[in-house]
């Protein structure tokens, strides 16, 4: 069984949190973690989807681009992909993730950002701190958020990257540098 720690560390140095991938369908998705609790969606050129897993500190963005309004009906579903998994605790709320992510169960935990900042240092993932209580992580293939408020942890992501698509980011949602 791995600790919240190795599952954080692993997250933020992948931009996995398995059995979750950036990229899967939304069929993978549901096959892997299950049905979500309540599902967002949101239509236009791009189609989006976020899950959320209820009880859980988990959310999930899918997305699928169809510029053509007469195919977005019919093809939307099938290509809906996993573009960012977020991790959101509320102020002095705890970490809870699903069961399919973290099978036995965990003692839920407070995530100061100081201490996650150590064990990413610790466990070798390099990240930018930009001093304000934000540590990001570029990879090849996603960009690594890791956000804080009042010393807590408030939200981690990761971000399907796609240089050759600006749109690529979550709305409402800034490009990492």
């Amino acid at each position: 069984m791995r600790s919240v720690d190795e599952l954080l560390v692993e997250f933020c140095r992948s931009g996995a949190l398995a059995p979750l991938v950036l990229g899967m369908s939304a069929s993978e998705v549901e096959k892997r973690i299950g049905q979500p609790g309540r599902v967002n969606v949101v239509q236009g050129d791009d189609c989006w989807q976020r899950y959320n897993y209820t009880g859980t500190s988990l959310s999930l963005f899918l997305r699928c681009h169809v510029p053509e309004a007469r195919h977005r009906a019919a093809t939307h579903r099938l290509g809906l992909r996993l573009t960012a998994i977020t991790i959101c605790v509320a102020a002095g709320a705890q970490l809870i993730l699903p069961e399919a992510i973290v099978p036995a169960p965990i003692r839920p935990q407070v995530l100061l950002f100081a201490d996650l900042h150590r064990l990413l240092i610790d466990g070798g993932v390099e990240v930018t701190n930009d001093g304000d209580q934000r540590l990001s992580r570029a990879l090849d293939h996603a960009y690594i958020q890791v956000e804080g408020l009042d010393g807590l942890v408030r939200r981690i992501e990761a971000t399907r990257r796609q240089p050759a698509d600006a749109a690529s980011v979550r709305p409402g949602r800034k490009r990492a540098p």
